[in-house]
């Protein structure tokens, strides 16, 4: 994740301010944060930076431990012994869905067609849905729910012009990273609809397409993406 970016989020379990501890920058450079983690001083919990992807689920998974475990000692002190992975029961079903759909995308390759188009009639797709033309999010925020590998929320950092975020449960944000983490208007973090990063009311644009119905409560899930989006802002939702 890009530094700038840390006044964006929040923590997931109590919305309290989050601290930045960076332990490797990357061949990005100091702006970068490839290896490090976030704080939160209110809840104590801890969330890993891995490969320039916050992972703020709020409930212990498996690849966070491992990478928490993998720190070496010098890492490790630097972050009291009073912070710790989260540990929230998760929403029903989530962590099947996320490993679905980690699974789905780890094995998807970029290149000329997304699931059942080709990638450019998609990306023309998500224009038409979104209504908007090149610049039209110059200097707003953004963010898609289920961004899957970054396709689509890197074009509204680049052609629309947002500070763009790609939320996703799956693994598939570690490949969006690696693959769109070099424009500086663009981040990407592993976290759930239901208990999202950010504040209220913080983006002019929200898109989730073919998202929403995979969770518990396809209605909980809308109302809480909604809550995200300012007042005068933008929600596009697309479900099957």
């Amino acid at each position: 994740m890009w530094k700038k970016a840390l006044s964006t989020l929040r923590c997931p379990c109590c919305r309290g301010d989050l601290r930045l501890v960076s332990f490797e920058s990357g061949a990005l450079g100091d702006g970068w944060v490839a290896e490090g983690c976030l704080t939160c001083a209110g809840c104590r919990a801890l969330f890993p930076i891995s490969r320039g992807v916050p992972m703020c689920l709020t409930y212990p998974t498996t690849a966070a431990t491992e990478v928490v475990e993998r720190w070496p000692n010098e890492w490790r002190r630097a972050i009291p012994d009073a912070f710790s992975l989260p540990h929230k029961k998760p929403p029903r079903g989530e962590q099947e869905v996320a490993e679905s759909f980690s699974a789905e995308w780890l094995a998807y390759d970029y290149g000329n067609t997304l699931w059942t188009a080709s990638t450019d009639d998609r990306v023309a797709t998500f224009e038409g849905e979104c209504g908007l033309k090149r610049d039209a999010l110059r200097g707003k925020l953004y963010c898609e729910i289920g961004c899957g590998l970054g396709v689509t929320t890197n074009h509204a950092a680049e052609q629309f012009g947002a500070t763009a975020w790609g939320l996703d449960l799956s693994a598939a944000v570690l490949r969006a990273a690696a693959r769109f983490g070099s424009n500086d208007r663009l981040n990407f973090v592993q976290a759930s609809v239901f208990a999202p990063p950010f504040s209220d009311r913080q983006f002019e644009f929200l898109y989730t397409h073919g998202v929403l119905h995979h969770t518990w409560s396809t209605a909980d899930a809308l109302a809480r993406a909604a809550a995200l989006v300012a007042e005068g802002g933008a929600l596009y939702v697309w479900v099957y």
